[in-house]
């Protein structure tokens, strides 16, 4: 039997709620259908990319790349949707697209993603320049190919500050030599990010970037408070917990040079823009679950939509799918109530390239008039789950 739990918390307004989540795994087919695979299992644990990765210039060690968040967040405003693997191509290039679109009866919308070859920012006879992209057949779409990372020239520079000091003392080396107040906020893992002018000669340039926003070499260095107007990483991975924006829902934002919310998050109706008005108890909570890129969690999916990939296929072939239309309901029997009948939504859909593998995850929810369940609710409480299509 697949993997399901309830969970009882605490909806806003106070009102009690419960939550029953479950998913099931698919394998796609050639056609682009999608057929049931192995067993779906919840994930109760946060999974990392097991790479070490040192920074490119002074050792400083780059933030751990989550690889699978959380499935027990009792409630998602929108769908996450999370694509992992490589863009690939049968012979080497110096640059390709991966095209993601997603087109379903209530939701369309699509993102590109451009890929080049490794290449660096150079010092020639007329000032910087880049450095042409080198061959590769096979590209990872993860953050560290992204745009972000750390200034560390900038830090190296700068190592007998207070703040680091602080630090230090109070998570220990390993934690301060992953992020410090020189990291890009979006993404501390990434290439490209530039303080100070004289670290650009020799930095790393990112390996994905958005089509509709690129970095610009005339830009490259920008003081510290100007970060939220830098360019957002790109990429379809999950979006870690301790990275901008997740990290202003429960912590404090980095400062910006006009004191207010990036425009960035805004536009994408991420953040409230009296954010630093609010004390941490009374900003909102629930967007803190969503895991996906922040451009892929702004719609509700419904299960019937067709998703195309390009480039991240077996040779670099497409990968093409049909969600199953599957639209489950939850019946459920609180003790000392009446049984309700409760439709699912679905909250996550991971598609994984490398083993055309498709897992969805949906939540029923149930709000409460009042809190009458007891300590020992979940042994008297039964609940069922009907599949049935769309």
């Amino acid at each position: 039997m697949d993997d399901r739990t309830i969970i009882a918390w605490t909806a806003q307004n106070d009102q009690p709620a419960v939550s029953v989540l479950f998913g099931r795994r698919f394998a796609i087919t050639a056609n682009g259908a999608c057929v049931d695979a192995e067993p779906f299992v919840l994930q109760q644990d946060l999974e990392y990319y097991p790479e070490a990765r040192l920074g490119p210039r002074t050792g400083y060690i780059r933030p751990s790349l989550l690889q699978r968040d959380l499935d027990l967040y009792p409630f998602r405003e929108r769908t996450d949707l999370v694509i992992q693997g490589c863009a690939r191509n049968p012979r080497k290039l110096r640059d390709l697209q991966v095209d993601l679109v997603v087109r379903g009866s209530a939701v369309r919308f699509n993102q590109t993603l451009h890929v080049t070859g490794d290449r660096w920012i150079e010092r020639g006879p007329a000032g910087l320049r880049l450095s042409e992209p080198e061959p590769f057949e096979e590209m990872p779409l993860r953050y560290d190919k992204a745009y972000g990372g750390t200034d560390e020239m900038a830090l190296a520079a700068d190592p007998d500050r207070d703040e680091a000091r602080l630090i230090y003392d109070t998570v220990g080396e390993d934690e301060d030599r992953e992020i410090s107040e020189y990291s890009y906020p979006r993404n501390p893992a990434g290439k490209g990010y530039v303080i100070d002018p004289e670290s650009a000669s020799g930095t790393p340039w990112p390996n994905l970037e958005f089509s509709d926003e690129s970095l610009r070499l005339s830009r490259i260095a920008a003081p510290l408070t100007e970060w939220g107007a830098r360019p957002y990483p790109a990429g379809f991975d999950w979006f870690p917990h301790a990275w901008f924006p997740r990290s202003a829902f429960f912590g404090e934002m980095p400062a910006t040079a006009d004191r207010q919310v990036p425009k960035a998050e805004l536009k994408l109706g991420i953040l409230p823009a009296d954010l630093r008005k609010k004390s941490l108890f009374n900003r909102p909570k629930l967007p803190f679950a969503q895991g996906a890129h922040p451009r892929l969690w702004q719609h509700r999916l419904r299960g019937d939509e067709q998703i195309q990939v390009s480039a991240i296929g077996k040779s670099g072939a497409p990968i093409e799918l049909t969600l199953p239309r599957l639209a489950p309901q939850v019946d459920l029997r609180l003790p000392g109530q009446r049984g309700v009948r409760l439709p699912a939504e679905l909250d996550l859909v991971l598609i994984t390239g490398d083993d055309q593998r498709v897992t969805l995850l949906w939540r029923a929810t149930h709000l409460l008039e009042r809190n009458t369940l007891g300590s020992d609710w979940k042994t008297q409480t039964s609940y069922t789950i009907g599949w049935r299509s769309q």
